[in-house]
């Protein structure tokens, strides 16, 4: 920990995680692939369990065994 963040890693992993008070950057050999801080979330590879919220109005997930829905959740 210093004046620059926390900075966590493992000897021989090519995964490194820094935490801020803005947020935190987790690298794969020194490119980000999930950013967390007060512009929002940037990931590589995002994947929703359940299903995703895009904006205010839409929503995605599974629907039976080989299907996507859509659905609109606004007002």
């Amino acid at each position: 920990c210093n004046s620059e963040g926390l900075t966590i890693n493992k000897s021989g992993s090519e995964i490194t995680t820094t935490i801020t008070e803005d947020g935190m950057t987790v690298y794969r050999g020194g490119d980000s692939v999930l950013v967390a801080n007060n512009e929002g979330v940037k990931a590589e590879d995002l994947h929703a369990t359940t299903y995703l919220i895009v904006g205010k109005n839409s929503r995605f997930e599974d629907l039976d065994d080989n299907r996507t829905a859509c659905f609109w959740i606004g007002d």
